[in-house]
């Protein structure tokens, strides 16, 4: 399995934008190569999920930080908890 970096498959700023698409296109096209590795660099990614577009898990996609300081945060006043 090789790794893909969500940051290789997409341009934005880290800390200030939505990456849900971003993480979504890494996975997708780690799952089409049979397996892959998401990787996030250090920092916070936001994501805004809503009901028509969420993080999608997909199997033989393994997801990892770059280190302890790799967040993965949903925005304030997003996503759909209840």
């Amino acid at each position: 399995m090789g790794k893909l970096r969500t940051i290789d498959l997409a341009h934005y700023g880290w800390n200030t934008t939505d990456n849900l698409a971003a993480i979504n296109d890494a996975s997708l096209e780690a799952y089409a190569r049979g397996g892959g590795v998401v990787q996030f660099p250090e920092g916070i990614t936001w994501v805004k999920p809503t009901a028509l577009l969420w993080l999608l898990l997909r199997s033989n996609v393994r997801y990892e930080g770059t280190g302890v300081g790799s967040i993965i945060k949903v925005a304030d006043g997003t996503g759909n908890f209840e």
